[in-house]
């Protein structure tokens, strides 16, 4: 084999070093004249590089020994960026270990720490989970006495705390008595931020950013969006790096249905670096089993006296809450402790005093987001097909957008194409913001589409087992 020399890339001096040993993992012949471990002659450059997979493999151990589980490729990976000082976005489907990964992570560190969470159930799941690490966390629990959270609030205040659980809304509420002196924030679902700007500037203004830098780096987004000279390019990436040296803590926001529609979500990529993409809904081609029983609801009974407790049952996406009530007393009617995902208590439910939770099949739903008790939860049982439903309304022209674009792969047709690349374009655009010449556009695509909605294309449309339409 001939051997490659490569000037200026030995990782340590940078100075000339042959391919073979760099296949070895070893420095260039002048840093390292034996092949023993690099980090035990490193002096330089590479001190970087052995102090990072120093820190790493610590973290590796101590999550072994924390969760019982090693770090999976992916989460290493994040470990990696974190410790390399980056601000990253978790965008991955629900089970893979976005928020066990963020409770170990600020376990391991000296620094404070900030966890949010979007739901008290899951701060409080959160915080039960830290206990279990034998780690004290401290969690503002809205559900707890009045003296309690004043209590809680008054520790707050003071900084009395080594890492501080919260949901979201508390953060709005509560923004000026939280201090400001955090080495790691994690956001466990970055939809309940990206909701409103404010939301946004706040999480910012934790890290150490000023409102005055948030409104500097909102210019530079706008400024570019207008257009730019390579001058006044030049200048404004000036002033923004100068702006992101300011960051004290890293960010990590962590989601699988991360929705951004806020222009201030792109303040992210300025100030830290990473952008909040958006996710993607899709039918999943699982191999399952179902059924198709006459009497929906007493199947669903026979199927839970069968399985037993531990179990999720799932409603369809588009059925109502005084629906879900109904079927909730309907099984408790029958002799199964059932509860809806609103009234239900954690402790009782790993105790086996509730057999099961019922919550809506969709995304956005708190059961089906995720509860993390692998040690309770056995099955999932879907009342009704999985679906996402949507409702034609010339007030929305994004529910007219998501309806073609269901459409797109049955039906051939260039001008349903050209409909959603138009409707694409307003997609983040609040309907009272349309221009006169957009909502006459939108319009017409609502009086087209509604043409073809006859009974013989609803049939065809029906003819496909992903999709069907009711007109009403």
């Amino acid at each position: 084999m001939i051997e490659i020399v490569y000037k200026s890339m030995c990782p340590n001096c940078g100075g000339e070093i042959d391919s073979v040993r760099l296949a070895k993992g070893l420095l260039c012949q002048q840093c390292q004249p034996d092949e023993s471990d690099p980090c035990s002659v490193a002096n330089r450059g590479y001190k970087k590089v052995c102090k990072l997979e120093e820190q790493i493999k610590k973290f590796r151990s101590f999550f072994k020994e924390k969760v019982g589980f090693e770090l999976r490729n992916l989460q290493k990976m994040w470990a990696r960026r974190f410790f390399l000082g980056r601000s990253f976005a978790l965008l991955a489907p629900t089970g893979v270990g976005k928020s066990t990964f963020g409770l170990a992570l600020a376990s391991f560190l000296e620094e404070k720490s900030y966890l949010l969470f979007p739901t008290h159930l899951l701060a409080k799941e959160a915080h039960k989970r830290l206990q279990s690490f034998g780690v004290d966390a401290l969690f503002y629990d809205s559900h707890a006495s009045k003296k309690s959270k004043e209590k809680t609030k008054k520790r707050i205040q003071e900084g009395d705390f080594h890492i501080l659980i919260t949901t979201t809304s508390f953060l709005y509420r509560n923004f000026s008595i939280i201090p400001k002196d955090f080495g790691f924030v994690f956001v466990d679902d970055v939809d309940s931020v990206l909701k409103s700007a404010k939301n946004i500037d706040k999480i910012l203004m934790l890290l150490g950013f000023s409102q005055e830098d948030v409104q500097k780096a909102l210019s530079f987004i706008d400024a570019k969006r207008k257009g730019l000279s390579q001058e006044e390019f030049t200048k404004w990436q000036e002033w923004v790096a100068k702006i992101r040296q300011k960051a004290k803590a890293r960010l990590i926001v962590s989601s699988a249905t991360a929705n951004p529609k806020s222009r201030r979500v792109y303040l992210f990529r300025e100030l830290l670096g990473f952008e909040v993409g958006r996710s993607s809904i899709f039918i999943r081609n699982i191999v399952d089993f179902y059924e198709e029983p006459e009497d929906l609801w007493q199947r669903a009974l026979e199927r839970i006296q069968e399985f037993g407790g531990g179990g999720l049952v799932f409603l369809p996406g588009n059925e109502t809450k005084e629906r879900l009530e109904e079927f909730v007393e309907f099984l408790q009617g029958r002799g199964i402790a059932a509860k809806s995902y609103e009234d239900f208590s954690p402790e009782e439910f790993r105790e086996g005093k509730i057999q099961v939770v019922v919550g809506f099949a969709s995304y956005r739903n708190p059961l089906a987001r995720g509860i993390d008790m692998p040690d309770v939860v056995r099955y999932a049982l879907f009342v009704g097909v999985p679906k996402l439903e949507f409702r034609l309304d010339i007030s929305r022209h994004t529910t007219l957008y998501y309806f073609l674009l269901a459409l797109l792969p049955v039906i051939k047709d260039e001008r349903f194409l050209r409909y959603v690349a138009y409707l694409k374009r307003l997609l983040f655009i609040p309907t009272e913001r349309l221009s006169e010449e957009a909502r006459k556009r939108v319009e017409s695509i609502y009086e087209e589409i509604t043409k073809l909605l006859t009974p013989e294309f609803i049939q065809k449309i029906n003819q496909n087992p992903d999709l069907s339409i009711i007109k009403e």
